[in-house]
C-alpha cells in the first residue's frame, strides 16, 4: 500500500465535506434571496457562513488531523518527514491561502450589501474577476503540486511542513 497515493480519498472527503455544509449553503442562499439581506444581523451571518468552513478545518485538523471528509476516507495530515500531530499553528498555515482570499472576499460582499450600487462598481467588478481567478490559479499550482510531488503533498502541505497519509 502506497500510503501518500491519497488524491482520490482527499478528493472524496472535500465533497463529503461539501456535503456537510451544505444545509448551510442552502440556508445562506435563502437568506439572500429573501429580502432581509441588509443590516448588522445580515453582515454577521455573511461572516458567520463564509467563514465556517475554514474554522472548521483549521480547528478539525489542528485537533485530529482530519476532518469528518478525511475520516470517512481513510486518511489524515501528519507533520512531515516525522508523520506525528500536527499543531493548530501547521493547520492554519494549511488554510492561510484561502484565509486570505476569503476575507478579500467578505470584504467585498460586506461593501456591496452595505452600499448595493457598488455591485455595479466598475473596481468592484475587477477585484471580483482576479479574486475568481486567484482561486482558480491556486487550485491548478495545488493540483500540479500534488501529481508530481512524491509523497503527493499539495503547496499547502509543503507551506506547512504536513503530509496526507492513508490511515
Amino acid at each position: 500500500m502506497d500510503k501518500y497515493n491519497t488524491f482520490g480519498n482527499r478528493f472524496v472527503a472535500g465533497i463529503v465535506d461539501g456535503v456537510i455544509f451544505w444545509p448551510l449553503t442552502l440556508l445562506d442562499g435563502y437568506l439572500q434571496e429573501s429580502g432581509n439581506n441588509r443590516g448588522i444581523m445580515f453582515i454577521l451571518w455573511t461572516i458567520f457562513s463564509m467563514s465556517a468552513f475554514e474554522i472548521y478545518s483549521i480547528l478539525m485538523h489542528g485537533k485530529y488531523g482530519q476532518t469528518l471528509g478525511k475520516k470517512a476516507m481513510s486518511v489524515k495530515i501528519v507533520t512531515n518527514p516525522e508523520e506525528g500531530k500536527i499543531t493548530y499553528k501547521q493547520a492554519l498555515l494549511r488554510d492561510m491561502p484561502y484565509l486570505v482570499l476569503l476575507i478579500i472576499e467578505m470584504a467585498l460582499i460586506i461593501a456591496t450589501i452595505l452600499s448595493p450600487e457598488l455591485i455595479f462598481n466598475p473596481t468592484i467588478t475587477t477585484i471580483s474577476g482576479y479574486l475568481a481567478f486567484a482561486y482558480i490559479i491556486w487550485f491548478v499550482i495545488e493540483l500540479v503540486t500534488i501529481l508530481f510531488n512524491p509523497k503527493r503533498r499539495a503547496l499547502h502541505d509543503i507551506i506547512a511542513n504536513t503530509v496526507v497519509i492513508k490511515v
